[in-house]
């Protein structure tokens, strides 16, 4: 992001205010995937996780600027990590 007015500047040494990231929002998963392989063909490093409601991709564009892209999963297809440890604690018994 470039504000104009802070061309050439520093970015917030650590522990004060800033952009932490922001978010662009895919309709799906397929349109997630492609944008993806759009970034990783400028071999851009990605760190991705799995939210249960929703996938995200994280990178940071040249500024150091965090940047998440992301889809929302289908309200049926959400995951919560709480049924599974609930499952595994009926399972050891």
């Amino acid at each position: 992001m470039n504000t104009w007015l802070s061309e050439g500047g520093t970015p917030p040494p650590a522990g004060h205010t800033g952009l932490h990231h922001f978010a662009i929002l895919y309709a799906g998963r397929l349109e997630l995937a492609r944008a993806v392989q759009r970034v990783l063909k400028h071999r851009y490093t990605l760190e991705a996780e799995d939210h249960g409601v929703s996938v995200s991709v994280y990178l940071r564009d040249p500024d150091g600027n965090g940047v998440e892209l992301y889809y929302d999963r289908p309200r049926d297809k959400w995951f919560d990590p709480q049924d599974l440890l609930a499952e595994l604690e009926e399972l050891a018994r």
